[in-house]
């Protein structure tokens, strides 16, 4: 089971990190997190204000598509056993779009 989650998420972080997007994805097992920038920040003064604006922002755009994730940019998200690989592309399509409207 871990595998298989482990596995799904980093299918999910190749792929998100690929995309030009000013937020990157960064992980472990089925646990993963949005971030501003080249390298994750190890302190919460380290992560940008105008990054949880964004986050915010992006977290209604996917709540009115059918997609949830943890309200705050503070808050980490997960991976789920039943999720499939299709449902992720539906999710990385939802989060380019995005950021192509902006």
């Amino acid at each position: 089971l871990y595998k298989s989650l482990d596995a799904k998420r980093s299918y999910l972080q190749d792929k998100f990190n690929a995309f030009p997007f000013p937020f990157k994805m960064t992980g472990i097992g089925s646990i993963f997190w949005f971030y501003e920038g080249e390298t994750p920040p190890r302190q919460s003064g380290q992560i940008h204000r105008d990054s949880m604006k964004t986050y915010a922002e992006l977290f209604h755009y996917c709540l009115d598509r059918g997609i949830y994730l943890a309200p705050s940019g503070y808050e980490v998200g997960f991976i789920s056993s039943p999720m499939e690989e299709k449902d992720l592309d539906q999710f990385l399509d939802t989060v380019a779009a995005f950021f192509q409207s902006r």
